[in-house]
């Protein structure tokens, strides 16, 4: 194979060819000329010479023997010249610029074809296919290539074998044969310059006269000339003859182009898209029948369509691809630029017919190059897990939006991220929500509830303001603050730190976070990446993160916009909102010693050469103590256990740590009494955590709460994935407490 080459087909190039081949054309013709009066000449003076050298009894004068020499030592001159000027036109078109015309005439013979390569697919961590690529056909048709004759059986074979009506495929033939490919280089043009126009008897071009007067010159006619495209296939080779047209009327080379080549011009279309996504059978039907027809004008081009095998799962995440086959949405969208393939094209000798000569080291190619593959973090077999019990709360309870995403503590690698709405990406029209489209869990906010004070607590343990036995009055149930009443679903008295998180007491997170100082608390909620975009992607070693473009950062007020309420509020979850991945992350931080590990979603990316870029995972801070993670976790464990709000999320044999929440959806003007975000986040086992989980149902129906609806699909998830990672129960199952406690089944 040679070595890519720029097959140097640019206008200018082939103008400059066309220039050389006219010249030794014209070279050659005037040399043929002189010839042919030179034999006409040598003819006349020979026969005069031979009449004068007839034999005769008087003497020739020396004139007249004087004379006849000169004519035959010109006749002799003329053919030398005309010898000499031959053999240096053939030695000048073999030896000298051999090379010239040899280029010149390749590229007439040359024909250049694009290649493309195959979009990058995109798998699951174990290599399970979640978007790969499918080969297809494209049915595509000339409609001014097909004779009148065939016409009618070419849409008759087209209409049986694609199964299209015969009325479509006419509508769309009609339109385009019919389409006229005449291009006005100028509509005022005066007589002298039609005329010189019309001297050049370019075949390509007709003027007519306009029927409409000059207005700039009344009573002169004007003239239209235009430059018929109808059956041209190599502009290239007519633009010079064009360029001449155009000079004429004063149009530069730039503008000439615009005009011929735009989309006035030669970019409009006359193939047309018959059929896409044509399976092969069907098109080797299609060439069976146009062959028996014998019709010309159609042909099969080779493509590749989108496909999902997994259906709808991970179906916002990963996302979909426009018309002209690239990113729109998700993981397609966000990594266009690894998955996309580059182009090639492939240049060679053609025969008369167009066809590709069995010359190899005549071919010049630059190979196309596909796609990378992206592998994610998620794992399948998770994912699956995930989405069938979210489903089944969906079923059950048809809230608005539903979230279930588990990631590693340890290193920031989401797992699985069920979301509800989805879609089937292989079939657009199951699209019902427009917020489907998109990864939904990245860009839409909530108010968390109750699982804020899971970490303001935990941040008021580590500036050691409270530790866990430390104790607030709770006010039974009510407390004035600021002019506002704070409340407890229960009535509660003195309460430790451990008690007020096992309880979810409001109050008592309230006047922690008081005793902790307004200053520490943003500064600890902020260290926990609150209001800002937790910046989910792909993290290589050493090289330029690729991250998502539009995710939510929240509301979380700047400190010098907090008012009186905002210490008291923000604790519990109220006045302050954040997405699905942004708690996780803090949550990921207690789980994980008090280190906050920043979350990714794609493993590794490999080439087209199989070379290997992984993510690494990177610290992202840390907001709380060893110390302060261990107690908080403590505390949490709690939760699941009797008396807690959450025993429905504890399992049998495994610690479970965790938290409830249950928001109230602000309507306006005020919280809706109606409307709640039920939420459970926690982790697992508890004292060596292999995941965190958080499960969020936006507006169930009917009314629910955390405890009710979010910890058992916890529970459910959560086991299944112990089993799945093969951990083995670290508590006796008398132990663990398997009974509901209705007391505590709220907040």
């Amino acid at each position: 194979m040679m070595t890519t080459q720029d097959p140097g087909n640019s206008t200018t190039r082939l103008q400059h060819a066309l220039a050389i081949a006219r010249q030794v054309l014209a070279r050659l013709a005037s040399a043929l000329v002189l010839t042919g009066k030179s034999i006409a000449k040598a003819w006349k003076s020979l026969s005069v010479f031979a009449s004068e050298l007839e034999p005769s009894d008087e003497p020739l004068p020396n004139s007249v023997r004087y004379t006849a020499i000169a004519r035959y030592s010109l006749v002799f001159i003329i053919f030398a010249t005309c010898l000499a000027s031959l053999i240096s036109h053939i030695y000048n078109l073999q030896v000298t610029e051999h090379e010239k015309f040899e280029k010149f005439a390749r590229q007439r013979c040359l024909k250049t074809k694009c290649t493309t390569g195959m979009r990058g697919c995109i798998f699951d961590k174990g290599n399970n296919l979640l978007a790969g690529n499918i080969t297809t056909q494209d049915i595509l048709a000339e409609p001014k290539r097909i004779p009148k004759k065939k016409l009618f059986e070419t849409i008759a074979a087209l209409s049986e074998t694609l199964d299209i009506k015969p009325s479509e495929i006419a509508t769309k033939f009609y339109k385009i044969a019919n389409t006229d490919f005449d291009i006005t280089l100028s509509d005022q043009v005066d007589p002298a310059t039609a005329l010189a126009i019309q001297a050049l008897r370019n075949p390509l071009v007709t003027i007519t006269q306009n029927p409409h007067k000059n207005l700039n010159k009344p009573g002169r006619p004007t003239f239209t000339v235009n430059v018929n495209l109808d059956n041209i296939k190599n502009l290239e080779y007519h633009m010079p003859t064009i360029l001449e047209v155009a000079q004429k009327l004063g149009l530069s080379e730039k503008e000439t182009a615009e005009i011929v080549k735009g989309k006035q011009g030669i970019a409009r279309p006359r193939q047309i898209v018959v059929k896409r996504d044509v399976d092969y059978m069907t098109a080797v039907r299609l060439n069976e029948r146009l062959e028996k027809i014998k019709a010309p004008g159609i042909s099969v081009k080779k493509s590749s369509i989108r496909c999902y095998p997994q259906g709808r799962m991970l179906s916002n995440l990963i996302g979909v691809l426009d018309e002209h086959q690239q990113g729109a949405t998700g993981i397609e969208s966000l990594f266009e630029s690894y998955l996309a393939p580059t182009h090639g094209h492939v240049t060679y000798i053609k025969d008369a017919r167009g066809r590709r000569l069995p010359l190899e080291e005549t071919v010049r190619e630059l190979p196309a190059v596909n796609g990378y593959d992206v592998h994610l973090t998620i794992c399948r077999e998770i994912q699956s897990i995930a989405e069938e019990e979210l489903a089944k709360v969906v079923e059950a309870r048809n809230p608005k939006r539903a979230y279930a995403i588990m990631m590693e503590p340890s290193t920031g690698a989401i797992l699985a991220m069920a979301q509800y709405p989805d879609f089937d990406p292989n079939d657009r029209t199951s699209i019902t929500d427009p917020i489907a489209m998109q990864p939904h869990a990245l860009v839409e906010c909530f108010e968390p509830g109750s699982i804020m004070k899971g970490i303001a607590l935990s941040y008021a343990i580590s500036t050691g303001a409270v530790n866990l036995d430390t104790t607030f009055y709770c006010e039974q149930g009510a407390w004035r603050f600021a002019g506002r009443i704070l409340h407890d679903t229960h009535s509660y008295e003195d309460l430790t730190i451990l008690e007020i998180i096992k309880k979810s007491s409001n109050i008592g997170t309230a006047k922690a976070a008081i005793e902790t100082g307004a200053d520490k608390l943003y500064a600890g909620l902020a260290a926990f990446g609150f209001g800002k975009a937790p910046k989910l992607g792909f993290y290589p070693n050493g090289q330029q993160p690729v991250v998502f473009r539009k995710e939510a950062t929240g509301i979380f007020r700047p400190l010098e916009r907090w008012d009186s309420l905002s210490i008291s509020r923000f604790p519990i979850g109220q006045g302050i909102s954040c997405s699905p991945i942004q708690m996780l992350q803090a949550y990921a931080a207690i789980a994980n010693n008090g280190v906050m590990m920043q979350p990714y979603i794609v493993d590794r990316i490999v080439d087209e050469h199989g070379v290997v870029t992984r993510s690494v995972p990177m610290v992202k801070g840390q907001p709380i103590s060893p110390r302060a993670a261990r107690q908080m976790t403590e505390a949490l464990m709690e939760v699941t256990t009797k008396g807690g709000t959450a025993t429905r999320a504890a399992i049998k044999g495994y610690k479970v740590a965790g938290k409830t929440g249950t928001a109230e959806i602000w309507a306006g003007k005020q919280y809706s009494t109606t409307d709640v975000v039920a939420s459970f986040i926690g982790f697992a086992p508890a004292e060596n955590p292999a995941f965190v989980l958080i499960v969020s149902i936006n507006t169930p129906r009917p009314k629910a709460h955390g405890g009710t609806i979010a910890a058992p699909a916890f529970a459910k998830i959560a086991e299944r994935t112990l089993k799945h990672l093969l951990i083995q129960p670290t508590e006796p199952i008398d132990q663990v407490a398997s009974q509901n406690s209705p007391q505590f089944q709220r907040r």
